[in-house]
């Protein structure tokens, strides 16, 4: 199973997802949860949280300069206005 996230750059929620899965996942296993422990050991599970990475990088170092979402597209050219 692939669960990937932020395949485009401004899916930024996606990320979140990807790491509270992960988390939810962890926990459930640690407590023991018969579900959870038949997944995992029966399953390959690859979490990517971050497939564009560069796309996702250039809006993070505009939002930490400008503070202003940046509006590109996936091939990063940027929207008209």
């Amino acid at each position: 199973m692939l669960v990937n996230g932020a395949h485009h750059a401004r899916e930024l929620t996606s990320i979140s997802m990807t790491v509270y899965l992960m988390l939810r996942l962890l926990h459930s296993y640690v407590h023991e949860d018969v579900q959870t422990k038949y997944l995992l050991e029966n399953t390959a599970l690859f979490v990517v949280p971050v497939v564009n990475f560069d796309g996702f990088k250039e809006i993070s170092d505009v939002w930490e300069k400008e503070r202003e979402m940046l509006y590109v597209r996936k091939n990063r050219h940027a929207y008209d206005n």
